[in-house]
């Protein structure tokens, strides 16, 4: 019995054996799972936006291609890409994070919408962003500072662009625009005055209307500028004079009060200078005989302006007229009714005469200067003229004098009558002079050119005369009181 079991177990088992082995060989396998259906999700509906914009992120969940497009019919339409919205990517494959990044809005609120394509599948996803309500906020009210050079700083909270600024020259910024939230570096230098200072600092957002301002203080600085001297007296040569400035701040000399006569070695207006100096002024000559005067102005703007005086004495006044005598001639014209004299001097003078029978121009003048006098004609003085111009300067005097030859003409003898020889005609004590030649029509209108017997350069008076022609004889007397008279001989 125990036999015929083991046979069977033994028999059993070789037929499953055999049964394993012919399975094998006959190539018998499992059948494959079926491919999994195409699949494509995004995990969001919408994203919003603040209006200063920024950037969020959606996830594609997907096994296939996909792309992302603004429209809502062709998968390659990017119109919705406007400036102010963007997408990392508008094409891939698998699992993806897309991100999403807007501009700040500083206008109405807008939107728009992102269409995804996968898997014969469409998502949207609604972007939005708020409109932008302006915010500028400033940390502090006031800024005091030291009298030392110092930096504060005051914060700007803000989702706008702003600026700052101040008027105040002793005031610097970190930065003078900018936008969003930002820490300002404020300096302020060495305070240059010995009063406190007060300024203003303005943060604006000009486009929005919005302004802040912030007050600063600055304690007053321990300044001081010492001039040795307030005046400088110099004589009227060219010389040098020195004065010191003591000073723990910065000073110019101010350009407005320079004179041409004086000079600072090595030191020009307008330029700054600090510490102490000593400060060497030349003048040059004064010829004139007035003082001259002039100012040198020390500025500081932590002291103010201080003033030193110049003055320099004039020179000993001189005086002195040339040519010292002048001469007229009796007769005149143009050019020789014309004399000139010049006086030489370093001060004020005034000309003056009592004579009638000229001028003189100018009256008056300073340092060296031109008189001209112009003199009338002497057909009336049976003498010279003469007259002295007197030049007066101060205590000093010039005199110029001036003389003009007695009246002196001519007279002239003529006829119209035919004598049939010549006529001798005497003028007493001037000797005896013919006449050959007789007028036709008319006669002479003065003593040029006569036909006749003329008698030139006499003084004016009453003369005698006689003339003859044959045995035949006349005489008469002619007064001579012009520069010509003609006397008419008849037989």
């Amino acid at each position: 019995m125990v036999d015929v079991d083991y046979r069977a177990r033994m028999y059993a088992g070789i037929a499953a054996l055999i049964c394993i082995v012919l399975i094998g060989m006959s190539g018998c396998e499992e059948p494959e799972p079926p491919e999994p259906p195409l699949t494509m999700e995004v995990s969001t509906s919408s994203i919003n936006f603040p209006a200063s914009g920024g950037m969020e992120s959606f996830l594609i969940t997907s096994n296939t291609n996909w792309t992302v497009s603004g429209s809502s019919t062709s998968s390659s339409d990017y119109s919705w890409l406007q400036p102010w919205l963007q997408v990392s990517a508008t094409s891939g494959k698998n699992n993806e994070s897309i991100g999403v990044t807007v501009t700040r809005n500083s206008l109405e609120p807008r939107a728009a919408t992102i269409y995804v394509r996968g898997a014969d599948t469409l998502r949207t996803i609604n972007v939005t962003q708020t409109e932008l309500v302006p915010s500028l906020i400033v940390s502090v009210e006031s800024l005091r500072f030291s009298s030392s050079k110092e930096s504060k700083t005051f914060t700007i909270s803000s989702n706008i662009s702003w600026t700052v600024s101040s008027t105040a020259r002793w005031l610097t910024f970190s930065q003078t625009s900018g936008s969003d939230n930002e820490t300002i570096t404020v300096t302020a230098t060495n305070a240059e005055t010995n009063v406190e200072q007060k300024a203003s600092i303005v943060v604006s957002a000009r486009s929005y209307n919005i302004t802040h301002t912030i007050d600063v203080f600055q304690e007053a600085g321990d300044w001081y500028l010492n001039i040795s001297t307030d005046s400088l007296n110099f004589s009227s040569s060219a010389e040098s004079k020195s004065f010191t400035i003591s000073s723990n701040t910065n000073w110019i000399f101010e350009c407005g009060y320079y004179s041409e006569w004086f000079s600072m070695k090595d030191r020009t207006c307008n330029h700054t200078f600090s510490n102490d100096e000593t400060i060497i002024v030349s003048v040059t000559e004064n010829t004139s005989s007035l003082e001259r005067t002039g100012r040198i102005s020390v500025k500081s703007n932590a002291t103010g302006t201080q003033i030193i005086d110049v003055f320099q004495a004039g020179a000993t006044p001189t005086l002195s007229a040339l040519p010292s005598s002048i001469e007229f001639s009796a007769v005149l014209n143009e050019f020789l009714n014309r004399r000139n004299f010049t006086v030489y001097s370093n001060t004020s003078w005034t000309v003056s005469s009592d004579a009638t029978w000229f001028t003189i121009s100018p009256t008056s003048g300073s340092n060296r200067g031109s008189v001209e006098v112009l003199a009338t004609e002497n057909n009336t003085s049976l003498s010279e003229r003469a007259a002295t111009i007197i030049v007066n300067a101060g205590d000093l005097s010039a005199t110029v004098e001036v003389t003009q030859a007695k009246a002196i003409g001519s007279i002239s003898f003529y006829t119209s009558i035919n004598f049939g020889t010549t006529i001798y005609v005497t003028l007493n004590g001037y000797g005896t002079k013919g006449v050959s030649q007789y007028y036709i029509l008319g006669g002479p209108t003065d003593c040029k050119n006569v036909i006749g017997a003329t008698f030139s350069d006499l003084p004016h008076g009453t003369y005698s005369y006689t003339y003859t022609w044959g045995n035949n004889r006349k005489s008469g007397t002619v007064t001579l009181e012009n520069i010509c008279s003609l006397v008419y001989l008849s037989q």
